[in-house]
């Protein structure tokens, strides 16, 4: 089922994520997110586990995908480091093979390897009725976009738009 898109987060896949996703990366265990606000993207996703630094979590509702080998409902928690963490970054926490969003796992969205060249690229989408769904752009598809969201993905590494 095609839904309407009305924002898009975007994460250009570097070596970094896939090490990480292939349980190569001995340090880090997350997805990182570039400073910027990210808040308004998750609206109506309520803050949970806040810290005295601005910190909190947030669990956002991802839709089902329906597709070929089908994934239920599923929550993907957010992280705000916090406004006085002295990092102030967003991340996806424990993105590794076996417990990372399943059409981010290795075989299934993100390559074992990887490639330079590749436009590869980790997406959330909130849709007109404000639902999350989450997708890996692989780089044989990336063509296969509308210009508009091609033009999304190619202008910065990460960040938010609305559509």
């Amino acid at each position: 089922m095609l839904v309407q898109v009305t924002a898009i987060l975007w994460r250009k896949c570097y070596k970094a994520t896939i090490d990480t996703l292939n349980d190569r990366s001995k340090g880090q265990f997350h997805i990182a997110l570039p400073q910027r606000n990210y808040e308004e993207f998750f609206v109506g996703v309520p803050k949970k586990d806040e810290t005295s630094r601005g910190g909190f979590t947030l669990d956002v509702p991802i839709e089902p995908f329906s597709g070929s080998e089908p994934v239920g409902a599923e929550t993907l928690s957010v992280r705000f480091m916090g406004e006085e963490s002295g990092r102030g970054d967003w991340n996806i926490p424990s993105q590794r093979s076996a417990t990372a969003y399943p059409l981010w796992r290795p075989n299934r969205g993100a390559p074992t390897e990887f490639d330079s060249d590749a436009r590869e690229y980790l997406v959330i989408v909130r849709d007109v009725q404000s639902k999350f769904h989450a997708r890996w752009i692989q780089d044989a598809y990336f063509d296969a976009l509308p210009p508009d969201i091609q033009d999304i993905l190619n202008s910065d590494n990460a960040g938010w738009r609305n559509i």
